[in-house]
């Protein structure tokens, strides 16, 4: 299923956006590299990898040490290559942040209205989480751009065909086990965007400054899913 583009809301002040903006080119978050727990050097290099690989969005979680100046670091070095965006974010204080660290999307585990619409009013790209068509359904209603289903792992493919049934016009992004075996099936069974963490960007070869292998997978991951 492709991804359309969609138009920008009224922007209500200043959009503040370092790196792509997701509304020209929703297909720049068709595959979001997760990153969690690095530092801004580990980031930057790890940032380098994936867009030599053709991954064109990244998300930073808000649970990683000083996310906000890597979110600015990244949008500042790939302004003209990658979207990148602010994840984990569960309450207003961390989605000012991340609006003024120039935040391009915002992600949540959770389905928090407040969340969302503060995330239209600021004129970005909203994807809260969500798990059953009642979550989803609220969060659609609330504003949201596209869904996270999460954690799409362990619920399945076939769990997500299930849901698309009835909400045949839900826009989903898989998040949470998603990896080289299942992210195709997940894509032909009606996902319209992907986020892979862990499977992608393993942390002790991070630590260890070993990039060869997250090139490889990088690679893969771009193929299957772009």
């Amino acid at each position: 299923m492709p991804v359309t583009a969609m138009r920008a809301p009224t922007q209500q002040g200043q959009r503040n956006i370092m790196g792509l903006d997701i509304y020209s080119n929703t297909r720049l978050i068709r595959l979001v590299a997760i990153l969690r727990g690095v530092t801004p050097d580990q980031a930057m290099k790890v940032a380098e990898v994936l867009c030599e690989a053709g991954i064109r969005a990244i998300e930073v979680t808000f649970n990683t040490d000083g996310a906000a100046k890597i979110i600015t670091a990244l949008g500042k070095r790939f302004a003209n290559d990658m979207a990148i965006g602010a994840g984990t974010v569960t309450n207003l204080e961390q989605l000012s942040s991340a609006i003024d660290a120039g935040a391009s999307f915002i992600l949540s585990p959770d389905c928090q209205t407040d969340v969302i619409r503060g995330t239209k009013h600021a004129g970005l790209f909203s994807i809260p989480g969500a798990m059953t068509p009642t979550e989803i359904q609220n969060a659609v209603r609330a504003g949201a751009d596209m869904v996270k289903l999460f954690p799409a792992g362990n619920l399945g493919v076939g769990y997500m065909k299930s849901v698309l049934a009835p909400l045949n016009d839900a826009k989903l992004m898989v998040v949470g086990g998603v990896d080289q075996t299942n992210i195709a099936q997940f894509f032909e069974a009606g996902a319209v965007a992907a986020g892979v963490g862990s499977c992608l960007v393993n942390k002790s070869e991070v630590t260890a400054g070993d990039y060869a292998k997250l090139k490889v997978r990088a690679a893969e991951f771009a193929r299957l899913a772009l």
